[in-house]
């Protein structure tokens, strides 16, 4: 094949490799930025005010509460990366609840594409992975071994993953209201 043939066909398969990236980072719903399309799928607005959903790590002492920030965990991942292994092992029943109303109805046209067997078999499995007891139970242990490197005394701490629901105002981004949806207690 020639150059000018190559570069033909090029331009044509471009395209298409964008569409099926960009249509692979919908249906699965990458948690970090893909090759083209950036993972920001946790809003959902309205006039005044906007809702995110945040993980944190709480270290609970007789009088005071510590946050432990995800990215201090470990320097080669991102917060995202890390919550959404968080989510993954100890919040896995409500990672779909953290899907905005265009994402739902867009898998919900898939579903009725494809079919309900092939929805759970290729994109349920693939966007919303199960850990196993063993492999929650190395990730919880990993998580208290770099707390436990950062903290000098946690002895007479308890040590929650809090899942939270914030509600902040649209224009100036100051919170309104922080609720707790779900926890684990970690020790």
């Amino acid at each position: 094949m020639n150059k000018s043939k190559f570069i033909v066909v090029l331009f044509y398969f471009f395209p298409v490799f964008l569409f099926l990236q960009l249509a692979y980072g919908l249906v699965i719903r990458e948690p970090y930025p893909s090759f083209i399309m950036p993972g920001f799928s946790r809003i959902e607005t309205n006039a005044s005010q906007y809702t995110l959903f945040d993980t944190k790590i709480e270290i609970v002492e007789t009088s005071l509460t510590r946050t432990v920030d995800l990215q201090d965990l470990s320097p080669y991942y991102s917060k995202i990366a890390i919550s959404m292994a968080i989510d993954i092992a100890f919040f896995h029943d409500d990672i779909a609840k953290n899907y905005n109303s265009s994402q739902k109805r867009y898998y919900d046209a898939i579903k009725k594409i494809i079919g309900l067997n092939a929805y759970q078999k290729f994109i349920e499995e693939a966007r919303n992975p199960k850990m196993n007891e063993a492999n929650i139970a190395l990730f919880s242990s990993w998580i208290l071994n770099k707390i436990n490197t950062t903290n000098e005394s946690l002895a007479n701490s308890s040590i929650y993953i809090r899942k939270y629901e914030l509600i902040k105002d649209f224009k100036t981004g100051e919170l309104i209201q922080a609720n707790i949806i779900n926890e684990y207690a970690l020790n």
